[in-house]
């Protein structure tokens, strides 16, 4: 059932190139890939080339800055306790972690509450009025959460509770009534910057929470703290919750890796070390594949609090012990995802009557009583992965399904939600992903209507899996010179993907399975000869002719003090 990928080349402004590469002093690839990612002038090349901290802009051009600001500065002199409200997963711990390791820099008192995933969902929770009134408090400062929980705002204030919502959520309805409102999607909002994560924002008010400390003459007596040293944990929720980077979030990235080669927190580093990746530069892919799902094992499983707790900690043998727990946590989370995974992949090819649902050729939608509620958006990543249709897994209990959905590039799984919401108790989400509930009497359905929706709204060719390349080129173009270069253009993710190229006419010279799963192959072009490697992709072995074409990512591969270049696989067609 899984499909042959499309290959489209992306589109370049020619012109532009040859006056980048003169300029710039750098090759017309480089500069082709750099226009291909959205920089259009001299003057935005040499910001993406040199992402500096001075180029972030005024954190008080956010709505509502000032008063947050003076909120906060009120609160520290004196000295009343401030409750850090973070959601669970990365972008909304590391945000907490940030706010709560600044107050306790400063002297400031300060205590952090994670709700729990399973008990109290997403979004700001009434639960917590316990506990301001125990700890008493009256300032909340949230991170990645708030927009749309205009309620239990509105519940906390009643209770003399100030509340600062710091959220880059898109707004779906009235603002939230808190004392500060800060999101940079409001209609109001002068800040520049419309893709900031939770943890970016969170960023900004602690750089103005110093500005008016100091400014109110904090300082004179207490440290001021250095912003760098928080830039660790806002690279790695701003990775993690996958927003574009580019302009400030590609700044706070740069910088992010930075303070973390080498890490200086205790807690990151026993986590580096859970992560066997202490000997190796802390990269995108570090964060991407060893330490987010880590962190974010800690939400999916059981509590998410161990995290703010790792981040914020100075003893080295709890940081150890934290690490510990989240590195079990994730082994627990990879067993369940994969035992779900299977059962649903079972199902799709028709040999696990135990799971209900509906796979036709436009859609999935499976669920089942036995499932994982924490793990279920990761499992519908996977089907769409190998299947590529819009994806939806549902995990039962008490009668009520509790539903992750995953989407294709050009199909919007929140506007098929919409039309199907007569059979859903709520939802909610954005083009590419969403979240559902939905009574299990209704679930088939809203497996149909959903299907339908589909079928009327994707065309046949949306179907197929698209892979963008940035160059066709012949592999002696791919020098280690051009590799090094193209490493100005790092860090890749979101809107900055890593650059594709592909070759065509390649003979393969040999080619065999290493570790039971991946594919190695030595390619000749015209003169050369590389090696190429293509992580689980074992089965094309069997497909292999003597001629191939590879769309691939250009690597340097250092081996017993010798540099080569490799081709990590993204395709290949025999």
């Amino acid at each position: 059932m899984a499909k042959k990928t499309q290959w489209l080349m992306r589109e370049s402004e020619s012109h532009l190139v040859q006056e980048f590469s003169k300029v710039l002093q750098l090759s017309p690839i480089t500069c082709r890939l750099l226009i291909q990612r959205g920089v259009k002038s001299l003057d935005e090349a040499r910001d993406f080339l040199n992402p500096s901290l001075k180029n972030l802009p005024d954190p008080f051009l956010f709505k509502d800055m000032d008063k947050a600001a003076a909120r906060i500065e009120q609160a520290v002199f004196n000295n009343e306790p401030i409750c850090v409200y973070g959601d669970y997963d990365v972008d909304g711990t590391t945000g907490a972690s940030v706010l709560t390791q600044f107050f306790k820099d400063i002297g400031a008192s300060v205590f952090f509450y994670i709700p729990h995933r399973m008990t109290e969902g997403y979004g700001l929770s009434e639960n917590v009025i316990e506990v301001l009134k125990e700890k008493n408090a009256k300032l909340v400062i949230t991170c990645d959460c708030g927009t749309a929980n205009q309620n239990e705002v509105a519940l906390i204030q009643k209770e003399g509770v100030d509340v600062i919502v710091t959220d880059h959520h898109k707004i779906g309805g009235e603002y939230p009534p808190a004392f500060a409102f800060l999101n940079h999607q409001r209609t109001d909002c002068g800040y520049p910057e419309k893709t900031l994560s939770g943890v970016g924002v969170a960023f900004n008010l602690i750089m103005a929470a110093r500005l008016q400390l100091r400014r109110a003459g904090y300082f004179k007596k207490v440290q001021e703290p250095d912003l760098k040293n928080y830039l660790d944990l806002v690279a790695l929720g701003t990775l993690s919750d996958m927003v574009p980077l580019y302009g400030a979030n590609r700044v706070l990235v740069v910088n992010g890796l930075k303070a973390m080669n080498p890490a200086h927190r205790v807690g990151l580093k026993a986590l580096i070390e859970c992560a066997r990746i202490q000997n190796k530069e802390i990269t995108t892919q570090s964060v991407a594949f060893g330490l987010g799902p880590r962190i974010n094992a800690g939400g999916r499983i059981d509590t998410a609090r161990i995290i703010v707790e790792l981040f914020t900690t100075d003893d080295k043998d709890r940081a150890q012990e934290l690490a510990l727990s989240l590195e079990h946590k994730n082994q627990e989370r990879r067993a369940i995802q994969e035992k779900i995974y299977k059962e649903a992949v079972e199902y799709c090819e028709g040999i696990n009557p135990n799971v209900q649902g509906l796979i036709t050729p436009h859609a999935i939608v499976v669920g089942s009583s036995n499932w994982h509620s924490g793990v279920i958006g990761i499992v519908a990543s996977k089907l769409i992965e190998k299947y590529y249709r819009p994806a939806i897994v549902i995990s039962f209990s008490d009668g009520v399904g509790k539903g992750s959905c995953r989407s294709i590039e050009g199909f919007d799984v929140t506007a098929a939600l919409t039309r199907c919401k007569k059979y859903l108790i709520q939802f909610g989400g954005h083009a590419a992903a969403a979240g559902l509930s939905v009574k299990e009497e209704n679930f088939l359905k809203f497996a149909k209507a959903f299907d339908k929706y589909v079928q009327k709204t994707i065309k046949e060719e949306d179907f197929v899996p698209r892979l963008y390349l940035d160059l066709e080129t012949d592999l002696e173009s791919v020098t280690e010179e051009l590799v090094r270069e193209l490493r100005y253009l790092e860090p890749h993710g979101t809107a900055n993907p890593e650059p594709v190229f592909s070759s065509r006419d390649l003979k393969v010279s040999t080619s065999k399975v290493i570790g039971g799963k991946h594919l190695k192959l030595f390619v000749r072009g015209k003169k050369e000869v590389r090696e190429a490697i293509a992580f689980n992709k074992a089965e094309i072995i069997k497909e292999l002719s003597p001629s191939l074409s590879l769309a691939y990512v250009p690597e340097l591969n250092e081996w017993r003090g010798i540099t080569t270049v490799q081709l990590r696989v993204k395709d290949v067609i025999c």
